[in-house]
């Protein structure tokens, strides 16, 4: 199970829209990138495509983390 599926917000509701993620898996992209979700920053794979929350802010639009490159 990729972190994009396991990511909950603090009350332990699911995040992120199932619906996007079965269409990834049917499209199968190299590279999906996102950062709406503040706290789910970090890199994951899920089959072939590379998933990346790049979001530098917290839910306070604090900067806490760096920005992600990628050199496809």
């Amino acid at each position: 199970m990729s972190n994009y599926e396991q990511q909950r917000c603090t009350n332990a509701a699911r995040l992120g829209n199932l619906e996007m993620l079965k269409k990834l898996r049917k499209i199968k992209p190299k590279i999906h990138i996102f950062g709406h979700i503040h706290h789910g920053y970090g890199m994951d794979s899920f089959g072939d495509t590379m998933s990346i929350n790049a979001s530098i802010v917290d839910d306070e639009l604090n900067v806490l983390n760096k920005p992600i490159v990628v050199n496809f």
